[in-house]
């Protein structure tokens, strides 16, 4: 992989991080379902990024949706654990 090739790479990438936090805000239902359908997407993404999309689903009533991702351990043991975390923060707001 040529040094053009890696930075095009990654500039793709974060377009799609960027894309999929906007997405959480706006469309929180439609982003909690493609992660349920797909949870490979949350698996890959950084903590920092991950931890930005949980937040915003939780406030805007997702976290129904997000136990039911918990519960399915397609997510990888760190993601489950933010995960867990979140969610009992939430649970005791």
């Amino acid at each position: 992989m040529n040094r053009n090739d890696h930075f095009s790479s990654k500039a793709a990438r974060i377009a799609t991080e960027e894309k999929l936090l906007e997405l959480a805000a706006i469309k929180p239902a439609t982003v909690a379902g493609a992660l349920l359908q797909n949870p490979e997407i949350f698996r890959e993404l950084g903590n920092e990024l991950a931890t930005a999309i949980l937040l915003s689903l939780i406030d805007r009533g997702q976290a129904e949706a997000l136990r039911q991702l918990l519960g399915r351990k397609a997510i990888g043991r760190r993601k489950s654990e933010l995960l867990a975390e979140l969610l009992l923060r939430y649970s005791f707001r």
